[in-house]
């Protein structure tokens, strides 16, 4: 037993293991894809609103450069020019050939002076700049501050196309990101520099370097979605876009949400779940299933015990034994007309061939004893004080363990029905009364109701149905088991409280036969109760021997205990 409860134990750690391989191995995946295409999701639209966010900061910065142009162009330097975030503007005019400056204004003294300004722009499209368009370009750093020049069309009523151009730092571009570990957003111009960054101090900075920065800049398509792995081999996947009415362009990188880290990090946990179950699994096994085997196990032994007890009581009839024929005299010869005539002791031998013993006698008083052994933890519990009486009288010769779940089911409905009475007292009396036997079985509970009385016999009624506990089959058992018997059970409420249930059986079968073999023909009366409504408190229910009365319910296997 022992190597079993260890087999079984073992079988189901595996068994939790697979099942949490199993799991991992359909789930993590799954996760992981869902994961990957949520990450997908949320990075197109937050590069919508990113998008969203540059061309209102490049609105801001072009509307600002036109009203500095507007009030600008005397000798002196406006309150718009000062309040503006650039530190230089200028107004250039196309001159049928080339593009002159028609004036410059500046806040910073021997910066950005008009032969700066000739030389930037000589590397800006300053012709295929549109009438909606704003052009940024990187014009120099200045004590580790990077500028970048705007220049956006202006209108004159000539039609003469004319260049606003405004000198900024690029911490004025008016667009600023929350510290996010997990997201590296980044504006920069067609060449690669740094317009606005999630990392103020890299502002400025050329970004060419990157995967995703080089492809959208080198490539025709509005849009970009790739993944690749960082120079320290760490996953990335990034979405980029190009910005219309600009040259600027927006993107926006992060890490897979399930990494091979995080993938070995999830099995790891898993595996840590499979073996805490393994240990609930322990401690259920050690708590539940072990006691119950060891029940199993002594209900076994107990069962051989009770086989093997029975084998010894049953004995061999003397006529079934071999004989041995001792071997006739040599010498001695008798005619066979001098033989006595002993046809009548074969035939009595012949008739007593075959026929079984008859079954071991039993104590009455072992029978009860082993009935209210299963009712002990109950009895206890109410507090109920037994009395036993002429118990050892009575011997029983029918089925023993049937007579034992008899008993069991009206010791039973009589410690329930005492589980509320004040008085609790279960009295037990058996007595010998010529060929009969008397069992009688009285409690001081609440007793049946009058109308109760009559139907305690029938299959599958009980006064405990509203509970949902009771089948009903308790008294009916009790009915087929003393018809077995031949015999009759009665149900009396006692006047002073309480149920008594009489049992009455012939001690040996068959008796009952001989008797209404003597007596005429005449049937027995048989007490009808369902149609005599005129009995007194003490109303009772009573079995007859004939079993026409009653529909036929199986009697359950009986738990078998042992009587000693």
């Amino acid at each position: 037993m022992h190597k079993q409860n260890i087999r079984l134990f073992v079988y189901s750690s595996l068994a939790i293991v697979a099942l949490t391989l199993i799991w991992g191995l359909r789930t993590i995946p799954k996760q992981a894809e869902l994961a990957e295409r949520q990450l997908r999701s949320s990075l197109e639209q937050e590069l919508i609103v990113l998008s969203s966010a540059v061309k209102a900061s490049t609105n801001a910065m072009k509307f600002r450069l036109l009203d500095v142009l507007k009030a600008e162009g005397n000798d002196h330097v406006t309150r718009a020019f000062q309040d503006s975030p650039f530190v230089s503007s200028a107004l250039l005019e196309w001159d049928s050939s080339q593009w002159k400056i028609l004036w410059q204004s500046s806040k910073m003294k021997d910066r950005f002076e008009t032969a700066n300004l000739r030389e930037w722009m000589g590397g800006w499209p300053l012709s295929k700049i549109a009438n909606e368009d704003a052009f940024f370009a990187k014009v120099a750093d200045v004590e580790g501050t990077p500028y970048f020049a705007l220049l956006v069309p202006v209108r004159r009523p000539s039609n003469t196309p004319m260049l606003g151009v405004g000198i900024f730092p690029a911490s004025q571009f008016g667009l600023t990101f929350a510290a996010d570990q997990a997201r590296d957003v980044r504006v920069f111009d067609s060449q690669g520099f740094a317009v606005a960054l999630g990392h103020p101090a890299y502002l400025g900075a050329s970004l060419k370097r990157e995967p995703l920065v080089s492809e959208i800049l080198d490539g025709d398509a509005l849009s970009v979605r790739q993944e690749w792995k960082s120079e320290k081999g760490i996953p990335l996947l990034g979405v980029a876009t190009r910005l219309s009415d600009s040259n600027l362009f927006a993107s926006i990188e992060t890490k897979p949400p399930l990494t091979r880290a995080a993938a070995v990090q999830s099995w790891i946990y898993l595996l840590l779940c499979a073996v805490g179950a393994i240990g609930l699994n322990w401690f259920l096994f050690s708590s539940m299933i072990r006691p119950l085997f060891l029940q199993l196990a002594q209900t076994e032994e107990l069962v051989e015990k009770m086989r093997r007890q029975i084998n010894d009581g049953v004995s061999l009839p003397t006529a079934a034994l071999p004989m041995a024929t001792p071997p006739p005299a040599p010498d001695l010869v008798i005619p066979s007309a001098e033989l006595p005539d002993v046809s009548f002791l074969e035939a009595a031998t012949e008739a007593t061939v075959g026929e079984p013993a008859p079954p071991p006698k039993t104590p009455l008083g072992k029978i009860i004893s082993a009935a209210l052994r299963s009712l002990d933890a109950r009895i206890k519990e109410n507090g109920i004080s037994v009395n036993r009486v002429g118990l050892d009288e009575v011997e029983v010769d029918a089925d023993v363990l049937q007579m034992q779940t008899a008993i069991e089911e009206v010791l039973k409905n009589a410690v329930e029905a005492m589980s509320e009475s004040q008085d609790r007292q279960l009295t037990i009396r058996a007595q010998r009364m010529g060929k009969r036997a008397n069992l009688t079985i009285e409690d001081t509970g609440c007793g049946i109701a009058a109308p109760d009385v009559k139907k305690v016999f029938d299959p599958f009624f009980s006064t405990k149905d509203s509970q949902g506990v009771a089948r009903g089959l308790g008294l009916n058992v009790v009915r087929r088991v003393v018809e077995e018997l031949e015999g009759i059970v009665e149900v009396r409420n006692r006047t002073d409280g309480g149920v008594r249930v009489e049992i009455d059986w012939p001690l040996e079968k068959g008796a009952v036969a001989e008797t209404q073999a003597e007596t005429p023909t005449e049937q027995e009366p048989v007490l009808d109760l369902f149609e005599d409504d005129s009995l007194d408190s003490e109303e009772f229910a009573s079995v007859p021997v004939s079993r026409t009365n009653w529909p036929d319910v199986p009697i359950r296997k009986p738990v078998v205990r042992t009587l000693d």
